[in-house]
């Protein structure tokens, strides 16, 4: 509720805007139910994810995997476990050493140097709960049963 109407300054009610956003709300352009659903999509990313993690789901709908480095995988953890995000994993057969994926937006190749890095990809939960993070739509909504896996070992190039 507006504060003119309400005088509540307590947390359920207040959320902080731009001046161009509070502008937009005075003259109802934005509507009470979306700053609600607003706060409450900020209210889950910022009480469950951290900021790397916000960071890679910023860049990975697009790209479908990250190539990230040791420990990374702990800073993801919450993604992980939610099902959002996957350790892709990558075994090389006996001998081979080379590894190309085209993502679409580019392309990784990896000599077996790969041991100190792992892919990263996100799974059609995590495309369903990014996109609707992106559009402003209620998280809580996103259809719980998509699947939050897909085959990995030798069958993970079937993900792209």
């Amino acid at each position: 509720m507006p504060w003119a109407e309400s005088k509540d300054h307590s947390a359920e009610n207040l959320i902080v805007l731009c001046a161009n956003c509070h502008a937009l709300q005075e003259r109802e352009h934005i509507s009470r139910n979306a700053l609600q659903q607003y706060k409450n999509n900020l209210n889950v990313l910022n009480n469950r994810y951290n900021d790397f993690e916000r960071r890679v789901f910023e860049h990975i709908i697009d790209r479908k995997l990250i190539l990230l480095g040791p420990g990374a995988d702990i800073q993801l953890s919450n993604a992980i476990k939610d099902g959002i995000l996957l350790i892709i994993d990558v075994k090389l057969s006996h001998g081979k050493t080379k590894v190309s994926v085209d993502t679409g937006v580019g392309q990784f190749k990896f000599k077996d140097e790969f041991r100190n890095q792992f892919l990263v990809g996100i799974s059609p939960y995590g495309e369903a709960f990014v996109r609707a993070l992106h559009n402003g739509e209620a998280l809580e909504e996103v259809d719980p049963t998509l699947p939050k896996d897909v085959s990995q070992g030798d069958d993970w190039r079937d993900f792209f």
